[in-house]
């Protein structure tokens, strides 16, 4: 399937929000594309809001796994975009090889 998540002001597109926490994340290898954009001032497009905590993240199986590291079955791009209020914010894209 395919994903498009984004994040508020000081979330993560997938994970947690300002001060929040989440769990694990897990990513499996039936995605076959996922978008993932940070609200300004979050952590990361995936993981930890701001000032937030986050379990591991899994994707295709790698618990290792953190920004900009290559998948066995996914290409990893990173790009910077412009939010609602034309900030610069990452937003990460995984796509099925």
């Amino acid at each position: 399937g395919t994903v498009t998540a984004t994040g508020v002001y000081k979330a993560a597109g997938i994970g947690s929000g300002s001060d929040g926490s989440c769990g694990a994340i897990t990513i499996g290898s039936g995605l076959t594309s996922l978008t993932a954009t940070m609200g300004n001032g979050a952590g990361a497009p995936i993981g930890s809001g701001y000032k937030g905590s986050c379990g591991s993240i899994t994707i295709d199986g790698s618990t290792t796994w953190s920004a900009g590291t290559a998948t066995t079955h996914y290409t990893w791009e990173v790009s910077i975009v412009k939010n609602a209020a034309n900030q610069d914010v990452p937003r990460w894209t995984l796509t099925k090889k």
